[in-house]
C-alpha cells in the first residue's frame, strides 16, 4: 500500500511543476509581447500629442502675425513709411491696445529701434533672424528685456527710422510667460512633458536644473539599452536637429528619484529655429503592465490550484479503501471536533454579545451628545433667523421711510410747482428740490442694487490703468457743490506720491471714496471740516506694487464703540435720533467693505461721540510704469505759501523731484518779504503757488502785495479745493496767472509752470470750469423703444440746439443711419434694452456698415448701471456709457467733447 501511494504522490508532484513551468513561460511571453506592443502604442500616441503641440504652436503663431497684419494694413492705410513720427505713433497706439511687451524696428546691421515697450537688451538668435528678414521670411525667436523674457514675432518690414536708416523688419514681442502657459499642459501628474530648445539644444521653455542643454541631459540621464550609452543619445540628438529631421528615442532615465522608461520625440518648429521636444513616462502605462503580470500570476496560480484538485480528486479515489478502515475513528473524531466547535461557537456569542452591549452604551452615549449638540445648534439657528428677520424688518422699515421721504417731496412739490405756475421763481425753486429728491432716491435704489449683486456673488473688478489725480479731481468736483451749500470746510492732502499711475477698478475706488466722504458730510455740522488725505509707500509685494493709503477724516457727530463693531454689517444703522433724521440705507458702508475686501485691502475707523470721525483706507497697487517718471522742470526758483506746514513740505517735496528749487513759507507776510528781498537781490521767484485759504491773508491778497513788490517779475498762481468760479473775477483782477486745484500732484504742477513757461500762455492760466462747447447744428439719431423717455430725451437734446430723430428699436436705428447720407448724423444715442434689435447688436450692425462715417459717436443711454453693462457697451464699439435718468449737464458735455474728440481724430 504505502508503495502505491508513493507513486501516485510521485506523478502528481511531477505533473504539478511541468504545470508551473508551462504557465510560468506563457506567462513570461505574454509579458515580453505586451511591453513591446505598449511601446509601440506609446510612440504612437507621443507622436500625435506632438503633432498636436506643434499644430498649437503654429496656431498661436499665426494668431499673433494676424495681429501683425492688422498693423501693416493701418501702415499701409495711412501711408506713413516715410514719416517716422507717424509711423511710431501708429505702432504705439497698436502695441498698447493688444497688450505688446515691446515693439521695435530692426536694422539691416542687427540694431533695434524700440518703439514702445522695454528695450531689447539681447536677441536670442540674431543671425538667424536677420537672415529670413533679409529674406523677406518671417521668423519666430526669443529676446529678453531688462525685466522679462519675450517671445518676439518678426515680420519683414522697410520703414524709416529715427536715425535715418530703413529697418528690414519689425519686432513684435509678447511675454514668454504668456507663450508658454497657453502652449504647453505640463500639468503634475501628467504623462508627456514638452520643451522648447534652440538648434545648439540650449533651453528656450523648460527646466534646466538638471543640464545646461538637453543634449547634455540625454547624455547624463539617457540608457537607451542595446549597447548604446547617453552620449550615443546626444550625437544622435544634435544630427537630427542639425538635419532639421524627426528624433526619437526609447530609454531609461537615471539620476533622478525614480528610474523610469520614457519615449522622446523631438521634431522642428515651422518659422522658428527652435525644436519642440516631447517626452512621455511609462510610468503609469508599467504599473498597468504590472498589473496585468500580477492578474495573470494569480490566474496561473488559480490554474495549478484547479489542476491540483483534480488531481487531488483521483488520489482520493485511490485512497478510499484506506480511509474505509480508518472510518470509526475518523468518526470519533469528528464528533470530538463538532463538541469543540460548538463550545467555541458559544464563548464567540457570548463575547459577540458582550461586545454588542458596550457598542450599544456607546451608541447611546454618542446619540446623547449628537442630540444636544443638534439642539444647541437648532437654538442658534433660530437666534440667527430671528435676529436676520428683526434686521431684514428694520431695513424694509428704513427703506419705506428712506425713500417714502424723497417721494413725499417730489408728489408735493410737484403739486406746488403745479399750483404756482405763474411764479417762476417758485417753481425754479420746486424743480431743484425735486431734482436733489430724485437723486437721492436714484442714490438708495443704486445702494440696494449693488448690495444684491455683492450678495450673489457677481460683483467683479475691473482693473485698468488709474490716475489717482483725475480721481481725486473728480471727487472734489462731484463733492464741492453740496460742501458749499452746507457751509463745511473741505481740503485735500497729498504727500509722498510713489506712483500716480495705478492699475486699479476705478469706478470701484471712485464709489468707496464718494461713499466716505458723503458720509462725512452728512454727519458733519455747518462750519465743520472734511479732509481728505492721500499718501504712499514702498508695499511689502515688491517693487512693482505701492501701498496706497486713503484718510477721510471729519469733525462731525462721531460714533459710539459698539457701533463701530457692527459698522460694516448690511442693513445696520446706529440707533440716535440725529442718525435716524440723515437719510440712508444702512448698506454704503457694507458695500464699501465687501469692495475694499474683493481688492485684497484693509479699511479702519477710529471714532468718539461728538469729535469726529475718521476711515483709513489701505490697497496695495500696482505700479504703471514710465507715467510720470520722467517729468522734468528747469531748475527754477519757486515760491510756495501755505498755512498747513504738511502741505507746504508736499508740494516743495513734487516740485524738488521735478527739477525745481522750491521755497516755503507759512504765510503772507512772510511770502511778500521773501518775494521782496528776491527782487531786491535781482534773484526774482519764477513763480509763487499761494493757497487761498489762509488765516491772516488769504492767496488774493498775498498775490497782489508780491505784485506791488515786484511788479510783474513773478507769476502767481492760486491753489484752493474750492471752486474756481466763486473767486475767479477776484483773483483776475488781482493779475492771478493761473489756478490749480487741490490736490497737488506733480502732474498738475508740470502742467501749470510749463504753461506758465510757453509763450502767451501765461494768460490762460486761469482755467475755471470751461463752459461746454456748443451743441447748435448737430444732429442725433435717438434709439429708445419708450415714447415717453424718447419725448424726454428729444426736449433736453433739442433746448441743448440739437436736430433729433428718433429710431423706435434698434431695427429701426440701424435702417435710419443706413438710408441717411454719409455724415448726416454727428451721433447716436443707443438704448440698450429694446425689441427686435437690442442695443449691443444695433451698435455692431453700424459699425460693421462699409461707410465712412460708420465710426461715429455712439453713447449708451441705459438704466443698465453696473460695471459689466459698461464693459458690455465698450464691447460693442460704443464710445461712451451713460445711465438714465438722464443728467442733462453730463449729456450735453459728453456729446459736445467726444464730438470734439472724434473730429481731431480725423
Amino acid at each position: 500500500m504505502r508503495k502505491e501511494i508513493k507513486v501516485i504522490i510521485g506523478g502528481l508532484l511531477f505533473i504539478l511543476l511541468l504545470a508551473v513551468a508551462v504557465f510560468a513561460l506563457l506567462a513570461s511571453y505574454t509579458t515580453r509581447q505586451t511591453e513591446a506592443d505598449v511601446s509601440r502604442i506609446a510612440h504612437v500616441h507621443l507622436q500625435g500629442i506632438s503633432e498636436l503641440e506643434s499644430e498649437r504652436f503654429d496656431a498661436i503663431v499665426d494668431l499673433r502675425f494676424r495681429q501683425v497684419d492688422s498693423i501693416l494694413r493701418e501702415l499701409a492705410r495711412h501711408d506713413v513709411a516715410a514719416d517716422h513720427d507717424k509711423t511710431a505713433a501708429v505702432l504705439r497706439r497698436f502695441a498698447a491696445f493688444q497688450s505688446a511687451e515691446n515693439c521695435s524696428l530692426i536694422s539691416d546691421s542687427g540694431e533695434t529701434e524700440t518703439v514702445y515697450g522695454e528695450s531689447i537688451v539681447r536677441l536670442g538668435d540674431g543671425s538667424f533672424l536677420r537672415g529670413n528678414l533679409q529674406a523677406g521670411r518671417r521668423a519666430v525667436t526669443g529676446a529678453w528685456t531688462d525685466s522679462m523674457q519675450v517671445i518676439v514675432y518678426a515680420t519683414p518690414l522697410r520703414l524709416t527710422m529715427s536715425n535715418g536708416s530703413t529697418s528690414i523688419g519689425m519686432l513684435w514681442c509678447k511675454p514668454m510667460r504668456a507663450f508658454r502657459d497657453r502652449l504647453f499642459l505640463n500639468k503634475t501628474g501628467g504623462l508627456v512633458k514638452h520643451r522648447i530648445v534652440r538648434r545648439d539644444s540650449s533651453y528656450i521653455i523648460g527646466d534646466g536644473a538638471e543640464a545646461p542643454s538637453y543634449a547634455e541631459y540625454l547624455r547624463r540621464h539617457a540608457v537607451p539599452g542595446g549597447g548604446e550609452t547617453g552620449a550615443d543619445a546626444a550625437t544622435g540628438f544634435l544630427q537630427a536637429v542639425a538635419a532639421g529631421g524627426v528624433y526619437t528615442l526609447s530609454a531609461h532615465v537615471d539620476g533622478l528619484d525614480t528610474n523610469d522608461r520614457y519615449c522622446v520625440r523631438a521634431v522642428p518648429l515651422k518659422g522658428s529655429n527652435w525644436y519642440l521636444v516631447s517626452a512621455m513616462s511609462y510610468g503609469a502605462i508599467d504599473k498597468a503592465i504590472e498589473g496585468m503580470n500580477r492578474s495573470r500570476f494569480l490566474a496561473t496560480v488559480l490554474a495549478v490550484l484547479v489542476l491540483s484538485a483534480g488531481l487531488l480528486s483521483v488520489f482520493a479515489m485511490y485512497m478510499l479503501m484506506t480511509m474505509r478502515q480508518t472510518a470509526t475513528l475518523e468518526d470519533a473524531w469528528a464528533s470530538a471536533e463538532r463538541a469543540l466547535a460548538d463550545a467555541r461557537v458559544a464563548t464567540a456569542r457570548e463575547e459577540a454579545a458582550a461586545a454588542k452591549a458596550t457598542a450599544a452604551q456607546k451608541e447611546a452615549e454618542d446619540a446623547r451628545e449628537r442630540a444636544e449638540q443638534a439642539l444647541k445648534e437648532a437654538e442658534d439657528a433660530r437666534e440667527r433667523a430671528e435676529q436676520a428677520s428683526r434686521t431684514k424688518s428694520e431695513f424694509l422699515s428704513n427703506m419705506s421711510h428712506d425713500i417714502r421721504t424723497p417721494m413725499n417731496a417730489i408728489v408735493g412739490l410737484t403739486a406746488i410747482a403745479r399750483a404756482h405756475r405763474d411764479d417762476a421763481v417758485r417753481v425754479e425753486d420746486c424743480l431743484k428740490k425735486i431734482t436733489a429728491s430724485s437723486r437721492q432716491l436714484l442714490g438708495l435704489i443704486n445702494n440696494v442694487l449693488d448690495m444684491s449683486k455683492i450678495e450673489s456673488g457677481k460683483m467683479e473688478l475691473k482693473l485698468e490703468s488709474l490716475s489717482l489725480r483725475e480721481t481725486l479731481e473728480t471727487l472734489c468736483d462731484i463733492v464741492r457743490p453740496q460742501i458749499k451749500s452746507n457751509g463745511q470746510n473741505f481740503d485735500v492732502h497729498v504727500s509722498r506720491i510713489l506712483s500716480e499711475q495705478v492699475f486699479c477698478d476705478g469706478v470701484r475706488l471712485s464709489q468707496v471714496l464718494l461713499n466716505l466722504v458723503s458720509n462725512a458730510m452728512k454727519f458733519t455740522p455747518e462750519g465743520g471740516c472734511v479732509d481728505v488725505e492721500l499718501w504712499q509707500e514702498p508695499s511689502a509685494r515688491g517693487e512693482d506694487w505701492v501701498q496706497t493709503h486713503f484718510a477721510v477724516k471729519d469733525t462731525g457727530m462721531g460714533m459710539k464703540e459698539e457701533y463701530q463693531k457692527k459698522l460694516f454689517t448690511a442693513f445696520e444703522r446706529e440707533d440716535s435720533r440725529r442718525v435716524h433724521r440723515t437719510q440712508g440705507t444702512g448698506l454704503g458702508l457694507a458695500i464699501v467693505k465687501c469692495i475694499v475686501d474683493a481688492m485684497e485691502g484693509t479699511i479702519e475707523v477710529q471714532s468718539e461721540p461728538g469729535k469726529g470721525t475718521s476711515f483709513h483706507l489701505r490697497l496695495d497697487l500696482e505700479r504703471v510704469h514710465g507715467s510720470s517718471d520722467d517729468l522734468k522742470l528747469p531748475p527754477w526758483n519757486v515760491l510756495v505759501v501755505d498755512d498747513s506746514s504738511d502741505a507746504c513740505s508736499a508740494a516743495a517735496e513734487a516740485l524738488a523731484e521735478l527739477g525745481a528749487r522750491p521755497q516755503t513759507c507759512h504765510s503772507g507776510e512772510e511770502a511778500v518779504e521773501m518775494a521782496a528781498r528776491a527782487h531786491a537781490t535781482g534773484e526774482d521767484f519764477f513763480a509763487a503757488i499761494i493757497d487761498y485759504k489762509m488765516t491772516d491773508m488769504n492767496g488774493i491778497e498775498t498775490a497782489t502785495k508780491i505784485r506791488e513788490a515786484t511788479g510783474d517779475k513773478v507769476s502767481e498762481i492760486l491753489v484752493s479745493a474750492y471752486d474756481w468760479s466763486d473767486i475767479e473775477e477776484e483773483a483776475k483782477a488781482a493779475g492771478i496767472a493761473a489756478f490749480i486745484p487741490k490736490p497737488l500732484f506733480k502732474t498738475s504742477l508740470h502742467r501749470a509752470l510749463t504753461r506758465l513757461a510757453g509763450a502767451g500762455e501765461a494768460a490762460e492760466g486761469c482755467p475755471a470750469e470751461e463752459a461746454p462747447p456748443s451743441l447748435k447744428g448737430m444732429r442725433v439719431l435717438l434709439a429708445e423703444d419708450q415714447p415717453l423717455n424718447a419725448e424726454i430725451a428729444t426736449a433736453i437734446l433739442e433746448d441743448a440746439g440739437c436736430t433729433v430723430e428718433w429710431a423706435e428699436d434698434g431695427v429701426m436705428a440701424q435702417k435710419r443711419f443706413a438710408e441717411s447720407e454719409p455724415g448726416h448724423f454727428d451721433a447716436i444715442l443707443m438704448d440698450l434694452r429694446m425689441p427686435n434689435m437690442n442695443g449691443f447688436e444695433a451698435a455692431r450692425a453700424i459699425r460693421s456698415m462699409d461707410r465712412p462715417d460708420a465710426g461715429i459717436v455712439i453713447i449708451a443711454l441705459t438704466a443698465d448701471a453696473f460695471a459689466e453693462d459698461a464693459q458690455r457697451c465698450m464691447d460693442a464699439g460704443m464710445d461712451a456709457h451713460m445711465t438714465k435718468p438722464i443728467d442733462v449737464w453730463a449729456l450735453t458735455n459728453r456729446l459736445a467733447s467726444l464730438r470734439v474728440e472724434r473730429k481731431d481724430r480725423r
